[in-house]
């Protein structure tokens, strides 16, 4: 029988992919830009804002979380949220109607900017809060061996609806004239706020007694090595349970046991190392992203002369694409290994974008669009394989810390769009599409740091412990890729 919080998650991330991909994407962006009077730099500007926001809470709260209760921290993300999207709906709404009746010389006032700022802060504060948490106990939900598959699942549950979104939004636009209007941006906002209201009731319902207990984990319930003591002049040789609160750091990473083989390391990083290697390039990859990633619906928008419901018909098929690749990221892992998998990938993936930003002049709309699909698919598809890797490599008590550092990365990302905003102002989407090229290759080369301390996953099937094995060598787990479409993250590169 599936577990209470996986169902939980498993619905509310459908609802999730639905609304998010309604408004958060093209719709927000073209909605800010024209606003703020054709500006790149001041939808950087919010988006940085966002993102800070997310990155002050984040860490905190995962680590009340982890300390106390996760599915309480779950729900007040879910109180801030229904905070947000009445603030959201509201500024948007009257936005429009000013502009309607007052917009008489093509530009537009500038106070609704800044509610509409604030709104995006508060939904910083929201994904900081629930996010981090909300993984964490979906992970502390699935038997050990299975979370490549259950993580699996998840993302392409995501991609899945997230389709659901852009066709909604195509609909609205052909009813309403298809035209970059905020009155026409604006009704396919208010659906998107419609379905974040229904997406943030799950919040309420996780709840921590459904959490799988420390015997869960490959450890037996050891977080670290030296959790757990053997008192030699104790009767009987009794262990002496020793909490692993006390002796285990703000931030852990599984520590190999003495039985271990020495696996072969570069420049001394080595098995313990592997989720402070995996956060670095997640960092530099996400500052990469940042510069782009935002301004892809404006760069379809304002060089290719596409309609709203053009680009959003590429947003359908980009989720596609990324199933269809994280199917073949999964399975070639199995052959090659995670890490090397991601290397060629992402490698491939970089490629084309390299190719759709020096090329872009000579190559026609659909040719340029095809890149950014291949794109999207590539670099978007190893998520699955990256999470499997960190979840493996930090014990169950600090999970929700490691998955609320993600809101770092996000900062990152935020933040750079802030640089990409200025970059597109003062020279052209081309240019820092190239940044971006030489930004994501170094942030992937991080990897080659692990690359000899993440076994293949080929090893790992044989090398998978009993339930009774203390042995925190082998911690990571099979991965195991569904028959149907997989997919992968809910932000995406």
């Amino acid at each position: 029988m599936m577990n209470h919080n996986v169902k939980v998650s498993l619905v509310q991330i459908a609802l999730l992919g639905a609304a998010d991909s309604i408004w958060t994407g093209t719709v927000i962006a073209a909605f800010i830009y024209i606003l703020s009077n054709n500006k790149n730099s001041v939808v950087g500007y919010i988006e940085a804002g966002n993102g800070l926001a997310t990155l002050l809470f984040a860490f905190p709260v995962g680590y009340f979380a982890d300390k106390y209760t996760r599915s309480l921290v779950i729900s007040i993300g879910g109180v801030i949220a229904f905070v947000a999207i009445g603030l959201t709906s509201s500024t948007v709404y009257f936005a429009a109607e000013y502009d309607e009746k007052h917009n008489e010389d093509g530009t537009h006032d500038g106070w609704t900017i800044y509610v509409l700022g604030l709104s995006m802060v508060l939904w910083g504060i929201s994904s900081g809060i629930s996010s981090g948490p909300a993984q964490a106990l979906y992970a502390d939900s699935i038997p050990h061996g299975d979370r490549s598959k259950w993580y699996t699942y998840l993302y392409a549950v995501y991609l899945i609806s997230s389709a659901v979104g852009p066709t909604t939004s195509v609909v609205i636009f052909k009813i309403y004239g298809d035209h970059w209007t905020l009155h026409e941006l604006r009704n396919v906002m208010l659906a998107g706020m419609g379905l974040e209201a229904i997406a943030s009731i799950p919040s309420f319902l996780y709840d921590d007694k459904y959490a799988l207990g420390k015997e869960n984990d490959v450890d037996g319930g050891n977080d670290i090595e030296g959790a757990d003591t053997v008192d030699k002049n104790t009767t009987g040789g009794e262990k002496d349970q020793t909490k692993s609160s006390e002796k285990q750091p703000l931030l852990a990473s599984v520590a190999p046991t003495r039985d271990e083989p020495k696996l072969a390391t570069c420049l001394g990083v080595r098995k313990e190392h592997i989720p402070y290697v995996l956060f670095a390039s997640d960092l530099v990859v996400a500052i990469g992203s940042g510069m782009t990633v935002k301004f892809f619906p404006l760069f379809f928008k304002n060089s290719l002369d596409m309609t709203p419901s053009a680009v959003q018909i590429v947003y359908i098929i980009a989720p596609v694409a990324i199933a269809m690749t994280s199917s073949v990221g999964t399975t070639v892992a199995r052959r090659l290994g995670r890490i090397e998998t991601i290397l060629i990938v992402r490698g491939t993936g970089l490629g084309c974008l390299l190719a759709m930003s020096m090329a872009l002049h000579q190559l026609d709309m659909y040719s340029v669009i095809a890149l950014y699909i291949v794109r999207t698919g590539l670099m978007n598809c190893t998520y699955p394989l990256e999470e499997s890797i960190l979840m493996d490599s930090v014990p169950r008590s600090t999970r929700a810390r490691w998955k609320s550092l993600e809101s770092v990365s996000r900062f990152g990302w935020c933040g750079s769009a802030m640089v990409g905003g200025i970059l597109s102002d003062h020279f052209d989407y081309s240019f820092t599409f190239m940044i971006t090229v030489a930004v994501q290759g170094f942030g992937t080369l991080i990897l080659l740091l692990i690359l000899p301390v993440v076994p293949q996953e080929s090893k790992l099937a044989h090398d998978k412990p009993d339930k009774d094995t203390d042995s925190v060598g082998h911690a990571s787990e099979s991965l195991q890729a569904p028959s149907s479409s997989e997919a992968d993250p809910l932000l995406i590169n």
